[in-house]
């Protein structure tokens, strides 16, 4: 049995984080390395990985406090 395009993309969560059971994980291995779309479509989804957690790594540090008390002299109008 072979995975389609449409198939793929749909365990692509999966496939990524290693968490597909080793069957499914070789079909989508095979079928990645036949079809350079899918290939491509995997590097892509893995930048937007990588360039998600660089964007948001900033939010794990909270709120500057200076921010937060401008909200809320704006929300008490002091």
């Amino acid at each position: 049995m072979a995975l389609t395009c449409q198939e793929l993309i749909a365990i692509f969560g999966d496939y990524h984080s290693g968490s597909l059971a080793v069957d499914l994980a070789v079909l989508a291995e095979l079928h990645l390395l036949g079809c350079l779309e899918c290939a491509d479509y995997l590097k892509s989804y893995e930048e937007t990985i990588r360039l998600s957690k660089i964007a948001f790594a900033s939010l794990d540090d909270g709120v500057p406090e200076n921010v937060a008390r401008a909200i809320l002299q704006k929300q008490t109008g002091t």
